[in-house]
């Protein structure tokens, strides 16, 4: 029509609470007025974007970047990880090479390298950088060509010369996981192409990397995979191409003083089919801090699809730790359309500042909880200028899901909406119960801290203590109660 055009990107103007995974554009050109990116136009939020590339060249006026730009966290923050742009980008303010403002949105293991060319927050990198909440650094391990790029700051990133950028080793001491390397991880996200230049993602390899030998199998329903051992398991990781595969134990497994690479951390998911076939998987120990703050923290970082299942588990002491976690529990941070059935966590200790749960940190849209137990202590970071909630001793938050047959025994303290089962139910939860102590300040329940839907024949026999709003068996009540009952003190 002959107007420039704003949130203009070759896969799509604007993504929010999407996922976006392997995706790439060849070439080409962008050219809009506002938020322009090489791949997407804006990433609002509650997005996850991994294993991504662009070459397009991207031209525009504001928020122009070689990648994407960011736009939102209404709706929670979004994150990007290993992808890259190479180029040209022009604009006049908020400009970069990946990222025209990188405020707001975690990215992490990410390069740029075409030129920039911009007039005023212009950077190799990102343009702009200013984060409205507490993060210490939201832009980890990400790189631009200051040769190429003829930019020598940028407002996030590390720059380096080219023969820096085509050095393996820039990557590695930076912590990215590489095919053939063992260091960093066992997922193979990135590869150094034959005859040299910049990184390229696993895909991109004419032969893809090999896949972990189990023990037998070959990943499907009717031939999962079968683990073994400690090693085995660890294989797994955020491997893209197992991320949609059925696992099973063979035996128990001790993971005491080894690091235990996390299923499915975000922004990756789980979608497969994971049967613990009863055993025992023991002392594992997940622990995030300020550079993974806004990942989901579990055994499994997040179960989502109607199809992807966890069950028959027991975890034996597993102690789950994420200074700024949202979204974290001893067996999974985040199920979203799974089923979770007959799982069970003994003497967990686990601590995040928002939907915690001893056994799941939420569980989100159609998402079930069945036949489960949680033990030990659930709660938050001790920081002195933040506050934390959404905290139960089974699950941090029930949205728009139900809990059947379950019940916790811990300890749960934090500072609101905090639940000796569940901290905030809005969804449906029945024949369910709780028996450890629930404290904080604002809505405390022995059962649930807040409910605004329903609960059935459940019943709490732990004490609840705090401010305001503190029941025996729900701190604030907004929907129906029936045939329930606590016996604990509040």
């Amino acid at each position: 029509n002959g107007y420039a055009q704003s949130y203009v990107g070759p896969l799509a103007g604007v993504v929010e609470n999407s996922n976006i995974f392997g995706c790439r554009v060849d070439g080409g050109s962008v050219d809009g007025d506002e938020y322009v990116g090489g791949l997407i136009g804006a990433v609002m939020s509650g997005s996850s974007i991994a294993d991504c590339d662009t070459s397009a060249s991207v031209s525009g006026s504001n928020n122009i970047g070689g990648f994407t730009n960011w736009g939102s966290i209404d709706g929670g923050f979004s994150k990007i990880k290993d992808c890259y742009a190479q180029g040209a980008v022009t604009g006049d303010d908020y400009v970069g090479g990946f990222v025209g403002d990188s405020s707001n949105i975690e990215i992490m293991n990410c390069y740029s390298t075409g030129q920039v060319t911009g007039t005023t927050h212009t950077g190799g990198f990102s343009g702009y950088n200013v984060n409205e909440e507490p993060v210490e650094d939201n832009v980890i391990g990400c790189f631009w060509d200051t040769t190429s790029s003829n930019q020598s700051t940028s407002a996030a990133g590390d720059g380096r010369e080219t023969a820096d950028m085509q050095d393996c080793n820039t990557y590695l001491s930076a912590g990215w996981d590489f095919a053939g390397e063992t260091a960093n991880g066992p997922s193979e996200d990135w590869a150094m192409p034959d005859g040299g230049g910049y990184p390229i993602l696993w895909y991109e390899l004419t032969t893809p990397p090999d896949l972990p030998t189990f023990s037998g199998g070959i990943g499907s329903v009717g031939e999962p995979y079968q683990i073994a051992t400690a090693a085995q398991l660890n294989q797994i990781g955020h491997n893209p191409r197992l991320m949609d595969k059925h696992f099973r134990l063979t035996g128990d497994v001790d993971l005491g003083g080894l690091k235990y690479y996390m299923i499915a951390n975000r922004p990756y998911s789980f979608s497969g089919i994971f049967d613990g076939a009863d055993h025992t998987i023991s002392n594992m120990s997940v622990e995030t801090d300020f550079e993974y703050e806004l990942s989901y923290a579990g055994f499994i970082g997040c179960l989502k699809g109607y199809e992807a299942s966890l069950s028959n588990l027991i975890l034996s002491e597993p102690n789950v730790f994420s200074i700024m976690g949202m979204g974290v529990g001893s067996l999974v941070g985040m199920n979203e359309y799974g089923t979770i059935n007959n799982c069970h966590a003994l003497d967990a200790h686990v601590i995040g500042m928002t939907v915690v749960g001893g056994l799941a940190g939420g569980n989100y849209w159609n998402a079930s909880i069945s036949e489960c137990s949680a033990s030990g202590y659930v709660s938050r970071p001790v920081m002195d200028d933040f506050s934390g909630g959404f905290i139960g001793g089974l699950a941090g938050e029930n949205y728009r899901s139900e809990i059947i047959n379950s019940y916790a025994k811990c300890d749960v303290q934090a500072d609101y909406i905090v639940g000796g089962l569940v901290g905030n139910n809005s969804g449906s939860i029945t024949v369910s119960h709780s028996s450890g102590t629930a404290s904080g300040v604002d809505a405390v329940g022995g059962f649930v801290g807040s409910n605004s839907r329903r609960i059935t024949m459940s019943y709490s026999t732990g004490a609840a203590s705090g401010v305001e709003g503190v029941g025996g068996l729900v701190g604030w009540n907004y929907g129906s109660i029936a045939m329930s009952y606590s016996t604990g003190a509040a």
